[in-house]
């Protein structure tokens, strides 16, 4: 039988895909159901979540921890906004029910 933290392990690990951009290869993991229900309230409040944003909680290392700190997406803000928009899609795609969420965003 299939244990509860045997499917959260997989579970954690199930968006996970790897992405070059500027001739790098990224690790990158979809929208965790916290993080959809943040993209929602935010969208709800007018004040919508950025790519620098995404990009910052959802590129990670190879034990699945982020790659980049919260004071680090000011700089992301600051470099080029095609590759970090690149990298955000990949993440959305990435990420289970992504049309769903951004449907019911869109919908309150």
């Amino acid at each position: 039988m299939v244990t509860a933290a045997e499917i959260l392990a997989a579970l954690r690990t199930a968006s996970v895909r790897k992405v070059k951009v500027a001739g790098l290869t990224l690790n990158v993991r979809g929208l965790t159901a916290a993080e959809m229900m943040l993209v929602q309230q935010r969208a709800r409040d007018e004040n919508p979540i950025t790519d620098p944003e995404v990009v910052a909680m959802c590129v990670v290392d190879d034990a699945m921890q982020p790659v980049f700190t919260a004071d680090q997406v000011e700089a992301l803000k600051n470099v080029d906004g095609c590759a970090v928009s690149a990298i955000a899609r990949e993440i959305v795609a990435a990420s289970a029910g992504h049309e769903t969420a951004e449907a019911d965003a869109a919908k309150n």
